[in-house]
């Protein structure tokens, strides 16, 4: 039900309310804080858009979700919960002549499922995320070249909760759901490393971006005596954005590719190729902006190697994933700033014409600063959507436009959720 969006060991981030910055983009996994379904598009848009990043962001939010599925036997109702509290730093690195910014960022959540009719045991999932460290550093500095190249590390370190027991595994697997947007989806993996190497251009008003980026994610023992070896990744992506003194238009396409899943040292799962596109519209207006984006993820066909026994990493089921927002900024006052965005999250069928799912929600935030450089941020969210499983065959004769509320196996959500945060701002410029 937040706008974020978050996948295991995928580095993206995009913050609210300050536009984009690099350094979360790249090398974060999913699920920190503040963020947005974004690619590598948001990484390389990130020095196309010239504004001070957070020296320091945290949030303390609480998300709730109410699942109520009518089946064969009846109604069942599930209710997932989560507290989380994640942070980012970001500094100044100089060391040896070499002038760089370093990020670190880490969190710490909750996860619970329970049975409203008290029917079920509640089963629950806590500890401390991974920490995340990256550090950017730009080759070109001449401001008199029209292009700059930029190189990034990130180590991904495992700190975190990464073993499971069995009775937790499809506790996680839910909080892993791609169309509930938990604010933190994975707590503790294997140690990473992600390097990107990508090049802008300016040329006026119009400005130029490509790169690329890869993902060499370690294995690590997901549940007891079992251990976990997660396909590595590669991406590449170009961005264009076109800034003029009242419109704005950003479009990005990318590749992404995946190695083999293994688990217990037999490959378990190759998911396909996916294509990236987005597009995005800003609009100034007097104290404010208003914004239109809409993103899709087209996935190719997957395979299914070798059973159903683990389903941790298994979130592409083909299904073609797609979101539309548009809302607005408005400052009220030189020491305060109000946001309301509306957002539609939706899953296509896959090519079997199974599963599909929506989520339609509002969010309103409000920013106070109360001293230079610092701001205190409140938000809330509502949401509601359905899923229809991907193990679901709806039969040829039901027709959801005909009969829509007899329509078994369908998941009903309504969803709550509120934060409240921190953040520094304006320590250092981008280049």
């Amino acid at each position: 039900m937040y706008a974020y969006a978050h996948r295991l060991g995928r580095f993206f981030v995009k913050t609210i309310g300050s536009g984009y910055q690099l350094l979360v983009f790249v090398f974060l996994p999913a699920g920190i804080l503040g963020m947005l379904p974004g690619q590598l598009s948001e990484v390389v848009a990130g020095k196309l858009v010239m504004e001070h990043p957070d020296r320091l962001r945290t949030d303390l939010s609480y998300q709730i979700w109410r699942l109520r599925q009518t089946n064969n036997d009846g109604i069942q109702t599930n209710e997932l919960r989560q507290l989380a509290w994640p942070w980012v730093w970001r500094s100044r690195l100089r060391l040896s002549g070499i002038d760089a910014k370093i990020m670190v960022a880490s969190r710490l959540a909750t996860m619970q499922k329970s049975d409203p009719d008290g029917i079920a045991a509640k089963q629950q999932i806590w500890g401390l995320g991974d920490t995340q460290i990256a550090v950017d550093y730009q080759f070109q500095r001449n401001p008199e070249s029209l292009r700059n190249w930029y190189l990034g590390l990130g180590l991904s370190l495992p700190t975190g909760k990464s073993q499971l027991q069995p009775t937790q595994a499809d506790l996680a697997n839910q909080f892993y759901s791609e169309i509930l947007n938990f604010k933190v989806s994975r707590l503790g993996e294997g140690f990473n490393v992600n390097c990107s190497l990508f090049a802008t251009y300016q040329f006026d008003v119009l400005q130029l971006a490509m790169g690329g980026n890869y993902l060499a994610k370690g294995q690590y023992q997901v549940l007891p005596e079992k251990i976990y070896n997660p396909g590595n990744e590669l991406q590449f992506q170009t961005v264009t954005l076109w800034q003029g003194q009242i419109v704005g238009w950003q479009n990005s396409f990318g590749v992404r590719g995946y190695s083999p899943d293994q688990f217990d040292q037999q490959i378990w799962f190759q998911q396909g190729i996916e294509v990236l596109a987005d597009s995005i519209l800003t609009f100034r207006v007097p104290k404010g902006q208003i914004f239109i984006e809409q993103q899709l993820t087209h996935r190719l066909k997957n395979r299914q190697l070798e059973g159903q026994q683990f389903g941790l990493q298994l979130r592409n089921t083909n299904n073609n994933l797609g979101r539309s927002a548009f809302g607005g900024r408005y400052r009220v006052s030189p020491v305060a700033q109000v946001k309301l965005q509306y957002e539609r999250l939706f899953t296509l069928p896959n090519e079997n014409k199974r599963g599909r799912s929506v989520i339609r929600s509002t969010f309103f935030e409000t920013a106070i600063q109360f001293q230079d450089h610092l701001w205190a941020n409140f938000g809330i969210g509502f949401g509601q959507g359905e899923i229809v499983p991907i193990d679901y065959q709806q039969p040829e004769t039901e027709s959801l436009a005909v009969n829509p509320d007899d329509l078994e196996n369908r998941i009903q959500l309504n969803g709550f959720s509120f934060w409240i945060g921190l953040r520094q701002q304006g320590i250092f410029d981008l280049d």
